[in-house]
């Protein structure tokens, strides 16, 4: 964002949300228009150009749809033992690498009220030895909430960082049915690990 050519065919948008206030960026490209990132409250650049103000009334109809859609998820609760759902509104796959995209698939199976390891996500996007490499992709993940990035834990059980503050981890963990067995650790119960068998190295 400091080098000027961040807000290029860009656009943000302030949305209210139950846990504070969310910001979304618009890509308005013709080519791609999108979703290109998410920041959780009290994240996200400080100052936004007015100028660049996402106007409803203004925007190409493909966009608007797609931001009354994106609004429209962003109200629901997710429902206990439902994977997140992958859409098409979101856009900038190209910055991703292979390794990253096989990331961000594995991490949409995980379904509201479980939890995974930083080193199992590694291993089930079968790269397992790169569990630091994850831990850095959740801490870039443009697109938390859709990507559910609070459901990786560390392999103890204890809840990591989180952009958003570990208390809103625990609170989006807690509204899924997640279970603790000690304040910011959780419960064996809640581990998606031992539901998947992945082939051994």
């Amino acid at each position: 964002m400091k080098d000027g050519t961040y807000w290029n065919e860009r656009c943000w948008q302030q949305k209210s949300w139950r846990y504070g206030k969310l910001l979304l960026v618009w890509q308005q490209k013709a080519a791609e228009s999108g979703l290109w990132q998410l920041f959780l409250p009290g994240c996200g650049p400080r100052e936004l150009p007015a100028e660049n103000r996402f106007r409803p009334e203004t925007a190409a109809d493909e966009l608007q749809r797609k931001a009354i859609a994106v609004g429209k998820l962003l109200d629901r609760k997710p429902i206990p033992n439902q994977p997140a759902r992958r859409h098409h509104f979101f856009c900038g796959w190209q910055r991703f690498s292979p390794f990253e995209t096989a990331v961000l698939d594995c991490l949409s199976r995980v379904p509201a009220g479980k939890v995974v390891s930083y080193g199992f996500l590694a291993s089930w996007a079968e790269h397992p030895r790169a569990a630091r490499a994850v831990g850095r992709l959740m801490a870039k993940n443009p697109f938390p909430l859709f990507y559910p990035c609070h459901r990786v834990v560390k392999a103890n059980g204890r809840l990591g960082n989180f952009g958003g503050g570990t208390e809103l981890k625990q609170k989006l963990l807690e509204e899924e049915g997640v279970t603790f067995r000690k304040p910011q650790y959780i419960a064996s119960n809640s581990r998606f690990e031992a539901e998947i068998n992945l082939p051994r190295p």
